[in-house]
């Protein structure tokens, strides 16, 4: 435990550098400063818009999640710099991250065969490729919810292990809560992960754990009230943002190359020709029409291209394993060998556990986020910020094959012996 401490320590010293080193300004990601003009506009009387400046005019829009511009706008309001909110958030991401090595190390106490692979797995995931550098010494969102992602993992395993306790009928559903909040795209994650979690503890007639899990949904859902009646008078419908749409045409149209298209909105892209000729009108649609219109284009090439659009799943998922990293420092495309290593030691554990068919409810409850991700990759496109949220668990399961592989030669030389 004492090495425990020092590695969270020495780890936390190491992100304080990098974070400030190439953070040197202290603005947010790309998303984050739009949604903080969006709540600029908002309260300069403009609504909740953003400035085109090819037709000049404020258009509304929701493309992204509210909740982080309803932050902004109070911070505006009491007239707390932009600053002060990202050193914050960066206190509570570093204060969240360390006690997510804590949870880890635990974790991998479970699934691994003794406490110095353990300690080996919690080192690759203190200084991981992407949690070190990628994503994790960015001002992003999805650090913070990475850490309590692994946090609640590790909470809920040990919740019907050894019984819940009182504390997490309330950090649970606060975490989930803010995580779905500040970022969106992991609702599908935890979708996934409480039907898993409902299934097992039902399984194991600890009925009681339900309950928590009910107080998850209401409390998740109730948080989202005022973003979705936001939009509702912004466009008529109740939704969360009209981002789907448009990523779920990216990953499926004739231009389309697995990844991420980082011109689609450029006029003269091959993308942007491909819709203004197949959605009629399109500039005069508002940014939820379009939404809507690009969800039925991306549904009509399917249909019409299946054979297509499989090979462009499977492009998905080899990108998706890929050993690079998100776009947010040059190196990122790379061939990182630490991605690769762990990439293969994870495909080889899960291919000798479909092999032996050895999965436990503990290994569906670890698997959950590789899965989860790796639907959204297949359905939009293929992102490093949602495998991010994914890695932690495959680093486990790199470091149980090399346990793996010794045990087998720790028995084979045993046989020798005898």
């Amino acid at each position: 435990m004492n090495f425990l401490l020092k590695l969270v320590v020495t780890t936390l010293v190491i992100k304080i550098i990098l974070l400030f080193f190439l953070n040197d300004n202290l603005s947010m990601n790309p998303d984050e400063e739009r949604n903080f003009i969006i709540a600029q506009n908002h309260l300069n009387g403009s609504g909740y818009t953003i400035f085109n400046p090819e037709k000049q005019v404020y258009e509304p829009t929701a493309f992204h999640g509210s909740f982080s511009v309803f932050v902004y706008e109070s911070l505006i309001k009491l007239n707390i710099k932009k600053e002060f909110w990202v050193i914050f958030s960066l206190i509570c991401y570093l204060i969240l991250f360390g006690i997510s090595i804590f949870c880890f190390y635990k974790l991998s106490l479970i699934f691994l065969l003794n406490d110095k692979y353990a300690l080996w797995a919690t080192i690759t995931y203190c200084f991981y490729p992407s949690t070190l550098i990628y994503l994790g010494s960015t001002i992003s969102y999805e650090n913070f919810s990475l850490s309590l992602l692994v946090i609640i993992i590790y909470k809920l395993i040990r919740s019907y292990r050894q019984g819940i306790i009182k504390s997490d009928y309330i950090i649970i559903p606060v975490a989930v809560s803010l995580s779905c909040l500040f970022r969106p795209n992991i609702i599908a994650v935890y979708t996934f992960l409480f039907l898993a979690y409902v299934l097992i503890v039902l399984n194991h007639k600890k009925f009681q754990n339900t309950l928590m899990v009910l107080i998850v949904v209401l409390f998740t859902a109730v948080s989202h009230l005022s973003s979705l009646q936001k939009n509702k008078k912004l466009f008529g419908s109740y939704i969360l943002s009209t981002e789907s749409g448009f990523a779920f045409l990216l990953g499926h149209n004739p231009t389309a190359r697995g990844g991420w298209a980082g011109d689609w909105q450029q006029s003269g892209s091959s993308y942007s020709a491909f819709v203004h000729s197949k959605i009629a009108n399109y500039e005069s649609l508002n940014e939820y029409e379009k939404s809507v219109a690009s969800e039925k284009l991306a549904t009509k090439w399917i249909i019409h291209n299946p054979l297509i659009d499989l090979k462009l799943e499977l492009r998905k998922l080899a990108i998706y394993f890929l050993p690079q990293n998100f776009s947010a420092i040059k190196t990122w495309n790379w061939y990182n060998p630490i991605n690769l290593v762990t990439h293969i030691l994870f495909l080889c554990m899960i291919f000798f556990k479909l092999f032996k068919l050895k999965f436990t409810v503990d290994d569906w409850m670890m698997l959950i986020p590789v899965i989860a991700s790796i639907a959204i990759c297949i359905l939009f496109f293929s992102g490093y910020r949602w495998r991010y949220y994914a890695e932690p668990f495959m680093i486990i399961y790199a470091w149980q094959f090399i346990g793996h592989l010794q045990y087998r030669k720790l028995v084979e030389i045993n046989t020798i012996i005898k």
